[in-house]
Formats: structure tokens, C-alpha cells, sequence
């Protein structure tokens, strides 16, 4: 709807950010928002070198991207270890774990990428504080996990970084 449209573009302006809307008839993004968010992002801090997390690497498709877009720069990921219950158990994982595994692989294997297996919840043990320019909070979408996420993630990110959170669950069935 228009609503939609006008928050969005307060949303960027906000942070002066290139507002890029792709929406079909319905009003829907046809380009997942994260793409564009992060390639204004980018377009806005001129290709400077960062440190960025993305916590939650799921098929690591989207670290391709910000690895790619974000060149000059250091992308770490994590994800829980590939053997957790919590890994195996979420997103159908359990039948095709060796081909996702894989794949993940080949999608992260950019030389500015560095991935970690790792629980989220362990990040203030890993880090210092102030250390990240970009943080993007992309694993458990749930209560508690997501809001210890955001709280963590927050005492890592540097003055004036960022800090954007994708997909957060009030009811969630995985």
C-alpha cells in the first residue's frame, strides 16, 4: 500500500540512504528488502573498508552477496555448529544436511569471508565491543534468542555502525 511505501522511504531518508522500491501490483518487494537495504548500505559508505557480522548464515547465499558488494571489507558469519540439534533441526536440514553443507561452502568461500560455527549468544565472549561497523542479526528469529541477539550485538557495534535486524517471529512453527 501507499502506508507502506511512505514508511519505507521515511525509513531511508532517516539515514540517508537511497530508497529503491520494487514492488509488484500487490505491493510486495519483488527483490528481498536485505539486498537493497545493504547495497544502499554500501552506496552510502563509498566502498570503505568495515568489519561486518551476520549472525545467521543459513545457505550463505546472502554472505555471497555482501562479500561481493562490500569487497574491500571483512564479512564474518556464523552459524550454530552444523552438528547442534537447534542446526540440523531447522529448515528441513535434517534429510539433506551434506548437500546443504556443500553448497554453504562453495557460497562462502570469498576470500574476505570468515565463518564461524558458534552460538550466537556466545558473541561478547568472541568480540570487543565497539569493534563493527555493519551488524545483521539474521539467525534465531524468536524471543529470547533474538532479542539477546540484538542486545549483544548492540555492545558490538562501533559509534554511527549499523545495526539491522531481518525476520523477527511473535508466533513461529519450523
Amino acid at each position: 500500500s501507499n502506508k507502506l511505501i511512505e514508511l519505507n522511504n521515511s525509513i531511508y531518508k532517516k539515514f540517508d540512504l537511497k530508497f529503491d522500491p520494487t514492488f509488484n501490483n500487490s505491493y510486495r518487494e519483488t527483490i528481498p528488502i536485505k539486498y537493497k537495504i545493504f547495497k544502499s548500505l554500501n552506496e552510502k559508505l563509498d566502498k570503505k573498508s568495515l568489519k561486518i557480522l551476520e549472525i545467521g548464515t543459513f545457505d550463505g547465499l546472502f554472505t555471497k552477496y555482501l562479500s561481493e558488494i562490500f569487497s574491500e571489507s571483512e564479512i564474518i558469519t556464523i552459524d550454530l555448529p552444523h552438528n547442534d540439534t537447534r542446526f540440523v533441526q531447522s529448515y528441513g536440514r535434517e534429510e539433506k544436511s551434506d548437500t546443504f553443507l556443500v553448497n554453504r561452502s562453495k557460497n562462502i568461500k570469498n576470500s574476505n569471508i570468515t565463518f564461524i560455527e558458534m552460538d550466537s549468544l556466545n558473541i561478547l565472549n568472541k568480540f570487543s565491543e565497539n569493534f563493527f561497523d555493519i551488524i545483521f542479526v539474521d539467525g534465531d528469529h524468536r524471543d529470547p534468542v533474538v532479542s539477546k541477539d540484538i542486545f549483544n550485538s548492540y555492545k558490538l557495534l562501533k559509534n554511527n555502525g549499523f545495526l539491522l535486524v531481518d525476520d523477527i517471529y511473535l508466533n513461529f512453527t519450523h
